[in-house]
């Protein structure tokens, strides 16, 4: 999350709530300091819907200016039905990631499939080169 930050990419999190609540969840990401990286989370229990139903993934496009351009975001899950098939569902272009588990169903499969997180980097592409910077510490 922070290199993906830090190539200026914004971060958003879809997350199904079971035995916690999405407020415990920001809670614990908190702790772990993944929560700073993230500009947009959603949890089912706060929208009402589970992935894949397109709402929840609706919920997340919203904040980030893209409700009318969801193809232009980019949703990494690991999960067939939930993931692939909800992101799809608004519009959203689609990863599965094989890291954990290797979602292997009858589903259609993701428009891109990585085996660990690190790949993502490689197949979001090098970032920008930043300005260099003019003698006065100005961007050109």
């Amino acid at each position: 999350l922070e290199a993906l930050a830090g190539r200026g990419l914004r971060c958003a999190l879809v997350c199904d709530t079971g035995l916690s609540s999405g407020a415990v969840v920001r809670r614990l990401l908190d702790r772990q300091g993944l929560l700073e990286h993230l500009e947009v989370t959603v949890f089912s229990d706060e929208v009402g819907v589970p992935k894949p139903n397109s709402r929840v993934f609706e919920a997340a496009l919203a904040p980030l200016g893209l409700a009318d351009r969801p193809a232009l975001a980019l949703h990494v899950g690991d999960l067939l039905r939930t993931d692939v098939s909800g992101a799809r569902s608004a519009g959203m272009g689609t990863v599965r990631i094989r890291e954990r588990h290797d979602d292997r169903g009858d589903l259609p499969e993701a428009d891109h499939v990585v085996d660990r997180h690190g790949e993502l980097l490689a197949l979001l592409g090098e970032p920008p080169t930043p300005a260099r910077p003019t003698r006065s510490g100005v961007g050109s």
